[in-house]
């Protein structure tokens, strides 16, 4: 489930959760061993992509308004919100951006 930002709740489009599963995954598959470093906080988050590294200023502004599904830049009809999962013990909170036909929202 995903909060909308008046509190409801919505169910997450499939594209979402593939998506969750597969960051939640790479994140252990990088951290390794560490992921267990997790329990020393109460609540992590992190973005559910991200511009590649050493992306310039315009690339990541682009990134930041640009759908997590489909990649289209839609700065300002772009739908945001988290998800949560469980990792470790540990809360972990997705953050996405998504686009009008990826939101999965009535229109």
């Amino acid at each position: 489930m995903t909060d909308l930002p008046d509190g409801q709740y919505v169910r997450e489009p499939a594209w979402l959760t593939a998506k969750i599963d597969q960051r939640i995954a790479m994140m252990k598959d990088v951290l390794g061993p560490a992921v267990e470093g997790f329990a020393d906080y109460n609540v992590v988050m992190t973005p559910l992509t991200e511009p590649p590294e050493g992306a310039s200023e315009v690339a990541v502004a682009m990134w930041d308004g640009s759908c997590d599904n489909c990649g289209r830049f839609c700065p300002t009809l772009l739908w945001t919100g988290k998800s949560e999962r469980e990792v470790a013990g540990v809360r972990v909170v997705i953050t996405f951006g998504a686009c009008p036909q990826c939101s999965g929202l009535p229109a």
